[in-house]
């Protein structure tokens, strides 16, 4: 009997290839571009075995896997995972699932049929189990399609959640090659291009190619247009599928340029073969946590010698650009104190106090907004400068930020804080010295309390 199989991927070419090769080996083949469209079908054909790309938008091949093994009448079909990630990465995000099979795309479509047919000689599924499949009513199928698609739409919210919990200790082709995968779960680009702006070595570049290959010419044009010293090509996932002359050759482009401090800390451009890549309310998202990532780096960013270098700004920055908001907002400075900041670091050990020093910076970067600012006073003391029409949001701001501030733990201790803060909207005029001044007397009389 003719073996049945439904492949997900999300590119055409590479899905044309696999069916022509799986149909002369005299398999029925469904084949499909996202995990929702690959549900639907399962209960159309079922099938006696489902290969899957890993790193899909929307719904990844890892999202599809665990909707059908929590599904119970579909939970037993076989599932090759069929990937260019390392099998180590693959099997460590399945640990908690049913034990899936893995495929590397870095070997031959031969060997790959080889295996699917090995697969389903050893998985085989009964004729009864396949009847049960069919004959699941419509409105089921398409009510478990509604809660799919439900989940996708928070997708942009776990892009988030995730990249929080990036490990900025690790050098920047690292940290931006979890960025890349993570943004890569959720959105449908073929190329991205990250310019990172060090004060020390001037810009560098780092590519993220997906199922495309530039030609030679429009990899210098690139670089020359970014000034980049060192182009990094992090991944190349589909090499020799289709290649790409002009920029004007893709369809979507997307730029986020980062400022910080008066200075350009980063630019992230995302390119795709698509008409439509990000509706304007995604891309205002991305560029807040796309934002808070380069902000990070930039004031805490770990060195080649492995010493932690601190880039936050001196006292003696000027916020003349400030001027409109502040005649329109409040303007307040807040001194964050860590107050057990010395009994830690007794306790912890280098690394620990690094990481805890990530997580501090990590949580007050995202209680900022774009136009405010951080400096680094001491290793347990920050200013902050926010702005807020009342001084009841200003003060409800910092009380969150002081209670997040207050939740991190290491190695079993907590963090305690204390924030003080004065309102300096002197007529339009800002002395950032007398409002660190009054905000240090607010924190003193805290402290003794």
């Amino acid at each position: 009997m003719t073996k049945k199989v439904i492949i997900i991927d999300d590119s055409s070419l590479q899905l044309n290839v696999l069916k022509m090769k799986f149909s002369k080996d005299f398999w029925q083949v469904r084949i499909v571009k996202n995990s929702i469209e690959a549900y639907s079908t399962i209960y159309e054909i079922a099938p006696d075995l489902i290969i899957t790309d890993a790193i899909m938008p929307h719904v990844s091949g890892f999202g599809l896997v665990k909707t059908i093994r929590n599904d119970e009448k579909i939970s037993k079909i076989p599932i090759i995972i069929y990937s260019v990630l390392p099998e180590n990465n693959v099997k460590l995000y399945l640990k908690k699932e049913r034990p899936e099979f893995f495929f590397s795309k870095e070997k031959n479509v031969e060997e790959l049929i080889s295996f699917a047919n090995e697969t389903c000689k050893k998985n085989p599924l009964p004729e009864k189990y396949k009847n049960e499949i069919l004959n699941t009513k419509k409105e089921k199928v398409e009510e478990n399609i509604k809660k799919i698609e439900s989940n996708t739409v928070n997708s942009l919210e776990s892009i988030k959640e995730k990249l929080e919990h990036v490990n900025f200790l690790n050098d920047d082709k690292k940290i931006l090659s979890d960025c890349f995968n993570i943004l890569y779960s959720s959105i449908d680009y073929n190329l991205a291009i990250a310019c990172v702006e060090d004060e020390e070595e001037g810009k560098t570049i780092f590519f993220d190619i997906r199922n495309i290959i530039l030609s030679p010419i429009l990899q210098s044009t690139l670089l020359k247009e970014y000034d980049g010293k060192t182009p990094v090509l992090n991944k190349q996932y589909a090499p020799n599928l289709k290649i790409i002359h002009l920029k004007e050759d893709f369809s979507s482009k997307v730029e986020f340029n980062f400022n910080y401090l008066d200075k350009n800390i980063g630019k992230i451009t995302i390119f795709s073969l698509k008409t439509h890549l990000l509706t304007n309310e995604d891309k205002e998202f991305l560029e807040n946590i796309l934002f808070n990532f380069f902000r990070t780096r930039f004031v805490k960013k770990n060195s080649q010698k492995k010493k932690t270098e601190k880039y936050f700004t001196n006292n003696s920055i000027k916020l003349e650009k400030n001027i409109e908001k502040i005649n329109e907002y409040s303007a307040y400075c807040a001194i964050v104190k860590i107050a057990n900041y010395q009994d830690l670091a007794v306790y912890l050990s280098i690394e620990d106090i690094d990481i805890l020093n990530i997580k501090i910076t990590q949580i007050i970067t995202q209680y900022l907004e774009n136009d405010e600012k951080i400096f680094k006073e001491a290793d347990d003391e920050f200013s902050l400068v926010i702005f807020e029409k009342e001084n009841e949001l200003a003060q409800k701001r910092l009380k969150s930020l002081n209670d997040a501030l207050n939740s991190i733990s290491i190695e079993g201790l907590n963090l305690k804080s204390l924030i003080g803060v004065s309102n300096c909207n002197f007529n339009g005029k800002f002395d950032l010295k007398e409002a660190q001044k009054t905000a240090r007397k607010t924190l003193e009389t805290i402290q003794k309390l």
